[in-house]
């Protein structure tokens, strides 16, 4: 019997790179005015098909992301969160960031071994292929995995392929922006996230 899937985005999700991800931006793009409001409102579709990452400056983020990453703590009690649930379930990330730099900072948080696969930028840009290539590779039913993210467009490309979605607020929308999509469930505290994907697996 295969263990159900439970897929997390990164930025937002594991970590809150909100600040970095805007101080490079503007950094990259000093042409464009560039407002917290404006760069949220990227992540309402693919955020790799934004402005700010045209003319490969796709590279130069990954590049200056990176040690600032390393820096940040993963968000209070998801370390805890993600060691339970891999006890259980085949844990997986699908994320716009670039996958070796993922798995240097999971490596650091002693989090690396608790997932099966990354699934970054660089390995594939859209998310509705690295979802195809989810269901391909591990055989599953649609009701055998969930999603994990915390904005709006993430939730409309798993969408897209049948993948319901658990919307977290502590990322880089709010309530307000993840509610346009209607997820399986909202949750406001990583306490709430075992609970939560428990339910949605009994359903």
């Amino acid at each position: 019997m295969n263990k159900k899937i439970v897929v997390f985005d990164f930025d937002g999700v594991i970590v809150n790179t909100f600040k970095i991800y805007a101080s490079i931006s503007r950094e990259l793009n000093p042409a464009i005015n560039l407002s917290d409001k404006k760069l949220r409102s990227f992540f309402e579709g693919s955020v790799l098909d934004a402005p700010i990452f045209k003319n490969s400056k796709l590279n130069l983020f990954s590049k200056k992301y990176k040690p600032k990453l390393l820096q940040l703590p993963p968000v209070p009690k998801i370390k805890q969160a993600i060691k339970t649930l891999a006890r259980d379930h085949t844990l997986i990330i699908v994320s716009s960031a670039n996958s070796l730099i993922i798995k240097k900072y999971l490596k650091k948080q002693g989090l690396l071994e608790q997932f099966d696969l990354v699934l970054g930028a660089d390995i594939e840009k859209s998310k509705v292929k690295k979802f195809k290539t989810i269901l391909k590779k591990y055989k599953v039913n649609l009701n055998e995995i969930i999603f994990i993210t915390d904005t709006l467009g993430d939730i409309l490309e798993a969408r897209a392929v049948g993948i319901k979605s658990i919307a977290v607020t502590w990322g880089y929308h709010t309530k307000a922006t993840l509610n346009k999509s209607s997820p399986y469930k909202i949750i406001t505290k990583p306490s709430k996230l075992i609970e939560s994907i428990k339910n949605y697996f009994q359903t």
